[in-house]
């Protein structure tokens, strides 16, 4: 994946990394983020150790859903690691915690049950309408917010039948839609299935 956030690819070290770091580039809140930012040193049992984790990320301060939040370390771990090594992984979490707090950031620990959710699913399906190689015709985004702006709040089929009558010309207007919702010009509920019976609104 590239990602604008960071100016270049990011690396990362397990699908479900790669996952997190897909939500971190969609998330209109984020500002920049960088995987493996900190090395944190610690003692365990009489030894000096070394821990780094996965990704820092800075948030907005211009936007009032972000702007509380505090910059954030992550490590990202399936729920089945962590059963199975919780006794080994919980020093460096602990040691993570105690040096984020003293950077005036916070610690998560992430796992698949809150990254792969729909939401996921609905970004992936949405990052194929972004980008430089996506091409919009002006017209037809005029169209459509011209549209929401008059009625405010529909379903994506609606919109879609009060635009045009030829069913071909729909299915053009449908890929200006989706590319409308993922640069948040068009709002909908994105912890649900995106279809035809999306609803949609105006910010």
């Amino acid at each position: 994946m590239s990602s604008p956030k960071v100016g270049r690819s990011p690396q990362y070290e397990s699908a479900l990394e790669r996952d997190l770091l897909l939500l971190l580039d969609f998330d209109h809140g984020v500002d920049f983020f960088c995987e493996q930012p900190v090395t944190i040193e610690y003692m365990h049992e009489g030894v000096v150790r070394h821990y780094t984790p996965d990704v820092l990320v800075y948030y907005r301060e211009d936007l009032a859903v972000s702007s509380a939040i505090r910059p954030t370390l992550y490590e990202v771990k399936y729920r089945d690691e962590l059963r199975q090594n919780w006794a080994a992984l919980k020093p460096r979490f602990m040691a993570a915690l105690r040096y984020a707090d003293r950077q005036g950031w916070r610690f998560k620990l992430i796992t698949e049950r809150e990254i792969r959710t729909e939401y996921l699913a609905n970004v992936r399906f949405l990052r194929q309408y972004t980008g430089p190689e996506v091409q919009i015709r002006q017209t037809d985004q005029g169209l459509l917010m011209r549209l929401m702006q008059d009625i405010q709040l529909t379903t994506a089929e609606e919109l879609l039948l009060m635009a045009t009558a030829d069913r071909t010309k729909r299915a053009e207007l449908l890929y200006t839609l989706w590319h409308l919702v993922a640069v948040r010009l068009i709002h909908c509920d994105l912890t649900v299935e995106l279809s035809l019976q999306t609803e949609l609104w105006m910010s």
